[in-house]
């Protein structure tokens, strides 16, 4: 309980965060690469009587390119989940028989699908931007009722809402959702009493994320010899590539981690900086580099034997010259 977890990079885990309280806070965070992000369990403690998955806030993270849910939520009730970007998982929120949750100011992009409540009644869906998900943007089922969804963009997703076995709100104080395939023509009708009373014309102001990109080896200040392999994350899909002071640009391997061997002995001892940019991002690091002269100058032994295999074959040519002349 009341665990507070910000800025990590968390990655490459089955659950990348478990919560099993209440009053924890998770932000700041990058939670990538795992087949579960984020999971908070809801159940009844017996023995301290009290229900735990609640009051629980997921912040102003980026949640992304995880193998099944980005947050999954599973008896909770009053979590918060704000202001997060949340991208290429196969469903970006899951509430499973979790109700009364504020999901709000949220990105939910580039996912199968952006938001699934199964079960769930008295959620808050607002002001979320619900972009490009391949399948449905968001998806009620198995009963889940009087939930309230307002003031959200629905933009480029295959199925923009899908939603039976339940009567959910569309629209709240006048205000409904943007629907990018809304006609103008009255009330946006999504399926059977589930209807936006009142669709806006113009997509609501949600803040526009942005993105970052880090570079995690070698750290400040570290020392480098020989070949070395700078690695990374970069929060946005795009090439990524990197620099060493003022020379060219080189490709990096990967999407969000990515990673490039250089040699260093090709550079001079002593201070040197590594850029990487993706996009309109950038980020450096200064490091030192210490080649002991024998790596840095000496040639190879490849050039050695070859210079070896020639003078022994001058030898033997002048040693056969002088003995049958």
């Amino acid at each position: 309980n009341s665990v507070t977890l910000d800025g990590f990079i968390i990655k490459d885990s089955y659950h990348a965060v478990t919560i099993d309280g209440n009053y924890n806070e998770i932000k700041n965070c990058n939670i990538l690469n795992s087949s579960y992000g984020i999971k908070i369990n809801g159940y009844y403690d017996k023995i301290s009587h009290t229900l735990k998955g609640t009051h629980n806030k997921i912040h102003q993270n980026k949640i992304f390119n995880n193998g099944y849910y980005g947050i999954w939520i599973d008896h909770g009730e009053n979590n918060d989940i704000t202001q997060n970007e949340i991208y290429r998982n196969e469903i970006g929120i899951y509430l499973q028989k979790s109700h009364e949750h504020l999901v709000a100011y949220n990105t939910i992009r580039n996912n199968d699908i952006g938001v699934k409540i199964q079960g769930g009644e008295n959620n808050m869906v607002k002001r979320n931007s619900i972009v490009d998900n391949d399948k449905r943007g968001i998806y009620f089922c198995c009963h889940s009722h009087n939930n309230t969804v307002y003031e959200n963009n629905f933009i480029g997703n295959d199925l923009h809402a899908y939603c039976y076995s339940g009567e959910n709100l569309w629209d709240f104080g006048g205000h409904g959702n943007y629907w990018d395939d809304y006609d103008g023509g009255g009330v946006y009708v999504i399926y059977g009493e589930n209807i936006d009373h009142h669709p806006s014309s113009t997509p609501y102001d949600v803040s526009e994320p942005s993105y970052e990109i880090y570079i995690t080896a070698p750290k400040k200040n570290e020392e480098i010899s020989g070949k070395y392999t700078v690695m990374g994350l970069s929060e946005k899909e795009g090439k990524v590539e990197i620099k060493i002071d003022d020379g060219p640009w080189m490709e990096a391997y990967g999407t969000f981690s990515w990673s490039v061997e250089i040699d260093t002995t090709a550079l001079s001892n002593g201070e040197h900086t590594i850029y990487a940019r993706c996009g309109s991002s950038s980020s450096s690091v200064a490091v030192y580099v210490n080649n002991a002269e024998n790596e840095q100058n000496t040639p190879s032994f490849t050039w050695y034997a070859l210079v070896l295999s020639l003078g022994m074959a001058i030898g033997y040519h002048r040693y056969r010259k002088r003995r049958y002349s």
